[in-house]
């Protein structure tokens, strides 16, 4: 494959396919590193949403139990 600069920098042309490449590592980098952020806070506030529903059947628990008493 050969590639031809173009007039963004970090870009290149495939010339047989016509396609472009880039070839920003740092831009990668930052890429990756924020798709990891965001899965990380998705995770998080998955985590988050799953103890505000426990500590609510928790609450519901401890309610029907003193009603009950």
């Amino acid at each position: 494959m050969m590639y031809e600069k173009t007039e963004k920098a970090g870009l290149l042309r495939d010339t047989s396919s016509g396609g472009i490449v880039n070839n920003d590592d740092a831009a990668l980098k930052a890429y990756k590193l924020k798709k990891e952020q965001s899965r990380l806070i998705k995770e998080n506030n998955d985590r988050i949403t799953k103890i505000e529903n426990d500590i609510s059947e928790i609450k519901k628990l401890i309610s029907e139990h003193l009603s009950n008493n």
